[in-house]
């Protein structure tokens, strides 16, 4: 028997109580859902699905928070069947966002926030490895490629409709991933403060209404996306290119020599 998404992904609900936030009910997993993350993820262990789980609870909610705002907003409409514009708002600014929200978070050993930012970049390569093994392996890539080059303006959900439902849901999946990961690829490394109102801007201006895919939408996020923080077929070898700021490098040692002190 198959496991409903409910019971193993995470969502932010608007409800006739408030937004609501959901997330899996790990505590009473079962062999169900172990099996389920070791078919569909390759999962070795239950201890793998844990730790993946324990790691999502701050990789993900950055993006369930968003597709809350999005409610608030309330002024754009998406007519694709899968929210293809919607979720890609949301995915763009999940990691950029996160980045912010771990930067805040001082009471937390300083290394946390590196250990969560790689998970997310694993979660990433890992998608973008898996998008290229799926039956329409070509013809999804590019799909993606549009979608995330456009700012979502050009949906995937036709292509990937051609893999069946149970590979679309999954496709919808992957990309969400990639392109979090990938939107870290431009602007600045670590994302600054600009960075991240420069898209919240872009995805939340008040003058985006109506039909999110209508021509003027699309003129209208196209003059809103400063030009270096626009992905192109780049991004996606960028997130394998080794790192050119010292900073980072000094950063990252300072954080193992934190790790090793506590250890």
């Amino acid at each position: 028997m198959k496991i409903g998404q409910h019971h193993t992904r995470f969502a932010g609900k608007p409800t006739v109580r408030g937004d609501a936030f959901i997330m899996p009910d790990v505590p009473n997993f079962t062999e169900r859902h172990f099996g389920h993350f070791a078919d569909h993820m390759g999962h070795l262990c239950r201890g793998q699905t844990l730790l993946y789980q324990y790691l999502g609870t701050s990789v993900i909610p950055c993006h369930e928070v968003l597709h809350l705002v999005q409610h608030l907003h309330g002024q754009l409409h998406d007519p694709d069947p899968r929210s293809y514009a919607m979720e890609h708002d949301a995915s763009r600014l999940n990691y950029v966002l996160l980045w912010h929200v771990l930067e805040r978070r001082r009471n937390k050993p300083g290394w946390t926030k590196w250990v969560i930012m790689l998970e997310g970049l694993n979660r990433t390569l890992w998608a973008q490895k898996k998008l290229h093994s799926t039956s329409i392996g070509l013809s999804a890539c590019e799909a993606y490629r549009r979608w995330a080059d456009s700012f979502g303006i050009i949906s995937p959900c036709d292509t990937f409709a051609e893999a069946g439902d149970e590979q679309a849901l999954q496709l919808e999946s992957l990309v969400k991933s990639i392109v979090a990961g990938e939107a870290l690829t431009v602007g600045t490394l670590p994302p600054s403060r600009e960075h991240l109102m420069a898209l919240l801007r872009t995805a939340f201006d008040p003058g985006r209404c109506g039909d999110v895919y209508s021509p003027e939408n699309s003129s209208l996020t196209s003059s809103l996306l400063p030009e270096d923080l626009r992905l192109n077929s780049l991004a996606a070898s960028e997130l394998l290119r080794p790192a050119t700021d010292p900073a980072l490098a000094v950063a990252l040692g300072a954080m193992l020599r934190e790790v090793c002190n506590e250890l």
